[in-house]
């Protein structure tokens, strides 16, 4: 079996390159977007033509693999961490959450991330999110495998649009999620 190897690549020598690249389409010398990599993100956010596999081919890397480092690391790193304040924010409302027996689904992250004093990166977001829903549940009243009673959803005819209907699924699924805690 091969250990596959972790590709390290060289942050400046990218940012450098794409920079000299969105150069000669804005006609604002490289340096700035070199010393401002807000402004360098700014535009390569809004350009609907950014020619990401010219600028692969200069690094002599693959188009996703620069593709992937630039929106998943890059990003990430010039966007920075949630405050304590926006985590405070996000157990709070995780935490009522669970108590309503509310899903914790898209529809729900969408609306906590509204609630944020600022917006950020995907994936900082969805770590954030899913470490404070994890260390939520644990903190939860330790409770006996006796005590979770999951509710049997008979096969009959069913009004999905139901909230009881609704109610019952989120249950099953919040009771499903301490069962696996608890194993």
């Amino acid at each position: 079996m091969t250990k596959q190897m972790r590709t390290v690549f060289d942050k400046e020598l990218i940012i450098s390159t794409i920079a000299q690249y969105v150069s000669k389409l804005t006609n604002i010398p490289a340096e700035t977007y070199t010393s401002d990599h807000n402004l360098l993100d700014d535009y390569v956010k809004t350009a609907k033509n950014f020619d990401w596999y010219a600028v692969a081919s200069t690094l002599n890397i693959d188009r996703w693999r620069l593709y992937h480092w630039y929106f998943e690391t890059f990003q990430r790193m010039i966007t920075g961490h949630i405050s304590a304040d926006d985590c405070a924010i996000i157990q709070q409302q995780i935490s009522a959450a669970l108590q309503s027996k509310q899903n914790l689904d898209k529809q729900f992250q969408n609306h906590l991330k509204s609630l944020l004093s600022t917006e950020y990166h995907r994936s900082t977001f969805s770590i954030a999110f899913n470490n404070i829903k994890r260390q939520t549940i644990q903190n939860l009243p330790v409770l006996k495998k006796k005590e979770i009673q999951i509710i049997e959803i008979q096969p009959k005819k069913v009004n999905e649009d139901n909230d009881e209907f609704q109610n019952a699924i989120r249950s099953v699924q919040i009771q499903l999620e301490l069962q696996k805690l608890m194993q």
